[in-house]
């Protein structure tokens, strides 16, 4: 790393913009699958829902892969909804909409996903659009950010008042600019998170959650937990 004089805009996480959830108008959450709303913005959609803006989740898989024995042939996919299902109403909102038509691990960037979640836009009329970050290790992730990229383009030549995508973290940390400080909603996700006992039988989400969120608490006084994007 280069040598470089000391600026006060960048370099810290103080320096981030606070977010308001008050201000992010209608949001709508696109989640590849079931549990990836609550590991990346659980805190926010909580908040969210208590300042009576109802955000609202779209799952576009039921995340069948997501099980320790992947020789069964019909995995039970329902019970990652009803996972979901059980998070949202732990965070107060609205269980989330399966969409259907789409894989776990078969999402792929093109116009049919494009123009799905251009009709999720237009259908929420949102304001704001929470999507896996770019940076995001799953492929699934990396084509629902792309894609979402395209259906916000597209609303906005279509006249529709997108004001700001939010890209959030799951599986590895990403570059963030944007913060929301979660520490009095923190207990609530790490409930939502005990819902998903399908895939704390595969990794240890819950500890992984809190170590995120207490890193990107880092360089913001009073904060204990903290959601990045």
């Amino acid at each position: 790393m280069l040598d470089r004089p000391h600026d006060p805009a960048w370099g810290h996480p103080a320096h981030q913009t606070a977010l308001d959830p008050r201000e992010l108008g209608r949001v709508l959450c696109v989640a590849p699958h079931p549990d990836d709303e609550v590991l990346g913005a659980g805190g926010l959609l909580a908040q969210l829902a208590e300042s009576g803006l109802e955000p609202r989740v779209w799952l576009l898989t039921s995340g069948e892969e997501g099980f320790t024995d992947r020789a069964v042939a019909n995995p039970p996919v329902e019970d990652r909804l009803q996972e979901s299902a059980a998070a949202a109403a732990r965070l107060g909102y609205a269980p989330p909409i399966r969409v259907p038509g789409l894989r776990d691990g078969a999402v792929r960037y093109g116009p049919a996903l494009i123009n799905m979640l251009v009709r999720a836009l237009a259908e929420h009329a949102c304001q704001t659009v929470l999507l896996p970050a770019l940076t995001e290790p799953h492929p699934d992730h990396q084509a629902v950010a792309l894609a979402g990229v395209a259906a916000v383009v597209q609303a906005l030549e279509a006249g529709q008042a997108v004001e700001r995508i939010l890209f959030y973290e799951v599986g590895a940390p990403t570059v963030p600019n944007a913060w929301v400080d979660i520490t009095a909603v923190a207990a609530r996700k790490w409930a939502a998170i005990e819902c998903f006992q399908s895939q704390l039988a595969l990794q240890p989400y819950l500890e992984q959650a809190q170590a995120l969120a207490r890193v990107r608490a880092f360089g913001h006084p009073g904060c204990a937990a903290a959601e990045a994007f």
